[in-house]
């Protein structure tokens, strides 16, 4: 981890986080990962970010170094980067949500607009009408076979630190959500891109993968957030798939012209 960011412990009252923090060196930029993501791939950023902004990454619940919990809804995760702004950096930051942190990003603004300054949503999908339900239905395979990786501890050396500090817990609603209704409901209460998009009034870019590549976010995604989200942006990373904060230059290169226009 680059020596210039900073691991410090934030209590929300239900769960301890981890997070890093950079240099003061602007206005605050919080990056919220995604699943068996952790903080400090903000590392990968670093060199890019670093200058002009105040850096923010947090190991969302259940992930890193943070505490495990028994609610591992998108919810939960609003409510503690919520306080975090709150408590810590006391101020609207940019938000840069990667898959389900773009989630957790999208509640944020939609339900405490006045607590971000802007917001990126890193190749999420969306729920228009519950469109995110056929998701889970098609990946619940993955999403089992990843908890059991987990719980056994046999995965590959190129995920051994996401999947070692990664709660399998975590990813119970991922893997059951799509064929059980109570388990949807519960995780994804209130992740409803179709009421939440129109109640976002900051400046929005919605960043995809290439498809070509790999990519959550759909065509119809697309097209729902330009039609509900009143100041929106939107750029494709080409050649870049789904975990685009691999190719942290192309990435940032992608959302410079955004970032510059705040």
């Amino acid at each position: 981890m680059n020596r210039m960011l900073i691991e410090r412990r934030f209590d929300t009252g239900e769960v301890e986080l981890n997070y890093v923090e950079g240099p003061n060196n602007g206005p605050p930029f919080l990056y919220i990962h995604g699943i068996t993501g952790y903080g400090k791939a903000i590392d990968l950023f670093y060199p890019y970010l670093s200058h002009n902004w105040h850096l923010y990454s947090p190991d969302l619940r259940g992930h890193g170094q943070s505490s495990r919990s028994t609610d591992y809804s998108v919810k939960a995760s609003v409510n503690d980067m919520v306080k975090l702004i709150d408590e810590v950096i006391k101020e609207p930051p940019v938000i840069y949500g990667h898959s389900f942190g773009g989630m957790v990003g999208t509640m944020i603004a939609g339900m405490h607009p006045d607590k971000v300054r802007a917001l990126i949503i890193g190749d999420t999908p969306g729920n228009v009408d519950h469109s995110i339900r056929g998701f889970f239905k098609m990946s619940k395979g993955n999403w089992s076979d990843m908890r059991n990786q987990i719980r056994s501890g046999e995965y590959g050396r190129d995920w051994s630190y996401r999947y070692r500090y990664t709660d399998p817990e975590a990813l119970t609603p991922w893997a059951e959500c799509g064929e059980d209704d109570e388990v949807y409901n519960s995780f994804l209460n209130g992740y409803d891109t179709g009421m939440l998009f129109s109640k976002i009034i900051c400046p929005v870019l919605l960043m995809r993968s290439d498809p070509k590549v790999s990519s959550l976010m759909s065509d119809t995604d697309v097209e729902s957030a330009g039609n509900l989200i009143h100041d929106y942006s939107y750029v494709m990373v080409e050649g870049v798939g789904h975990n685009t904060f691999t190719e942290a230059e192309k990435t940032y290169t992608a959302m410079v012209p955004f970032l510059f226009s705040l």
